[in-house]
């Protein structure tokens, strides 16, 4: 039983990040049929680039990490923080679902170094 709550939980969280997906997918497309439509020039890159956040929490056996930012920042989904600990460039996160004070992100091993980890408190960039 308890394996099967862990499957079904692994796939309402899944149907989220997937529904979260096409929302995003429908709002570009909509915009590029109708430039124009909407505030500022539409990239979430621009708006947020030179912005910083923290790492809250981490869970590597789920591979997400949590941030201090959420939708009442007005955060987007799918960017794409860079990670830093001192002065040292660590990896990568993409934004895959917004709470109101909060984001989850998947943390994405191919960006890191080979041994390094994101760690709660790091620094992250826009």
């Amino acid at each position: 039983i308890q394996d099967r709550d862990e499957e079904i939980e692994t796939l309402e969280i899944d149907k989220e990040r997937i529904t979260a997906e096409r929302d995003t997918l429908a709002e570009q497309l909509a915009s590029a049929r109708n430039p124009g439509s909407g505030s500022g020039d539409g990239s979430p890159e621009t708006n947020w680039k030179g912005r910083e956040a923290l790492v809250l929490e981490v869970n590597q056996d789920w591979n997400y990490a949590i941030i201090d930012k959420g939708s009442i920042d007005n955060l987007e989904m799918y960017l794409e923080p860079l990670i830093h600990r001192d002065d040292s460039y660590v990896g990568k996160l993409r934004v895959t679902r917004i709470e109101e004070n909060v984001a989850i992100c998947d943390i994405l091993p191919e960006t890191f170094a080979e041994g390094a980890a994101v760690e709660q408190n790091d620094r992250i960039f826009f």
